[in-house]
């Protein structure tokens, strides 16, 4: 295994052992989504990763173009987010159900009959175990869960283009984190006309085992009254004494 001179920055994946290529491009794949998906938050958007490696090295490293503070802070939200996916606390803010998913494809790669393939992952130099227990955590959680009709409220804060049609993503400050919303082509113009608004979404929410949203499938979009648009406490005192 490595140490941490052979890693070249502050964001590495070290796989322990051979794997056949496919494995190794589905690994780094799946490396690669899970780091998007973790430097998600407000201030990243323009963060931007190169990836770093060394002939013979079995070591994926990373880079982004990003200042000193902007960077110990991202690593620092991934390495507790990977803390808290090996700890099965998938209430943890900032872990996206696409997250969760790359989190288990990467682990489930290291599970290769009855061998286990070490694999590790790098924060500053300093490496965390991930391997097949981070999915069957995941697998356990995912067993309990249901799927029920409802509402949704938060702020729309991205639009992707996904295999299948748009997804959006829903800012919901009840559970401080974004809910991932299958959008259909008729609706599209709706949700573009939304980005970055608080709305109202209705439709058939997936819902993990401990109640929480894990997505949900639009059925309707509702655009809320921008908090600025909203009375004031002045406006209020102002009513209460144009009554008196």
């Amino acid at each position: 295994m490595a140490t941490r001179d052979d890693i070249p920055t502050d964001l590495a994946l070290e796989i322990g052992d051979d794997l056949e290529p496919g494995r190794f491009v589905s690994a780094c794949k799946e490396f690669f989504g899970l780091t998007k998906e973790l430097t998600v938050s407000p201030g990243s958007e323009d963060l931007r990763w190169r990836v770093k490696v060394r002939e013979g090295s079995n070591i994926i490293a990373l880079a982004p173009n990003a200042e000193a503070n902007v960077l110990r802070a991202t690593i620092e939200r991934m390495r507790l987010a990977t803390d808290a996916l090996a700890a099965g606390d998938f209430e943890f803010t900032g872990l996206t159900e696409k997250a969760i998913q790359h989190a288990k494809r990467l682990s489930d790669l290291t599970k290769a009959g009855k061998h286990v393939v070490p694999m590790r992952l790098w924060f500053s130099r300093v490496p965390m175990p991930f391997g097949p227990e981070i999915g069957e955590l995941i697998r356990q959680e995912e067993s309990g869960s249901y799927d029920d009709f409802g509402t949704l409220e938060g702020t729309l804060k991205a639009i992707s283009d996904q295999v299948g049609g748009l997804e959006i993503r829903i800012h919901d400050p009840l559970w401080n984190r974004a809910i991932p919303c299958r959008v259909l082509d008729e609706q599209i113009d709706d949700a573009m006309a939304a980005f970055r608004k608080r709305v109202e979404v209705t439709g058939l929410i997936h819902y993990n085992q401990a109640g929480r949203p894990t997505s949900i499938r639009m059925e309707s979009l509702t655009p809320l009254p921008d908090d600025r648009s909203l009375p004031t406490v002045a406006d209020v005192r102002g009513m209460f004494a144009s009554n008196a």
